[in-house]
């Protein structure tokens, strides 16, 4: 999972890295983000390299993203590797560094089943997160043992019998 920035609401999110892939002799990463839990909303952005590594970038030129849809629309029906190769698509292996900013408006491609993007990803050998990994690391708690639930309930009402008779002798003194 990979930490993104959506730029127009300036919310984090996480994001399913589904391949890197040169396109035109252009680096693109092409990626998914959660829309339910069904669906997942399919994006894809141009790969700059900075000083931290690669990052992504959302701007397109003209006539670039329509034929990235068209592509990634192959590559999303299982097309045939050499036959996108063909095309000019080449899956590469670059890693992403940093947190990178994205435009799900100029970015978007399609809303795209969860179930056939994993048999996509299975089509062509690539890498798929375990679904019973967290996002967040949850720490169970240590359930009270019944003898110290007992003895804390004991301690309770003991505090509790002091204050009442504290509060007793203030009143009868000061009456």
């Amino acid at each position: 999972m990979y930490e993104l920035i959506d730029e127009n609401n300036n919310i984090k999110m996480m994001a399913l890295i589904i391949c890197t892939f040169n396109y035109g002799n252009k680096p693109y990463c092409l990626y998914s983000i959660e829309r339910d839990p069904e669906q997942t909303n399919i994006f894809v952005s141009k790969l700059v390299e900075n000083s931290q590594g690669h990052t992504l970038d959302n701007n397109f030129e003209s006539g670039e993203k329509e034929a990235l849809e068209n592509i990634i629309t192959d590559f999303l029906s299982k097309t045939n590797l050499d036959i996108l190769k063909e095309k000019g698509f080449v899956i590469t292996n670059i890693n992403l560094n940093g947190i990178s900013k994205f435009n799900d408006k100029k970015s978007y491609i399609t809303t795209y089943n969860k179930n056939l993007l994993k048999e996509c990803m299975l089509h062509y050998n690539l890498n798929i997160p375990n679904d019973d990994t967290p996002l967040v690391t949850i720490k169970k708690s240590k359930p009270i043992n019944k003898g110290n639930y007992d003895k804390i309930l004991l301690i309770i009402l003991g505090i509790i019998t002091i204050i009442v008779s504290i509060l007793a002798i203030i009143k009868v003194l000061f009456k």
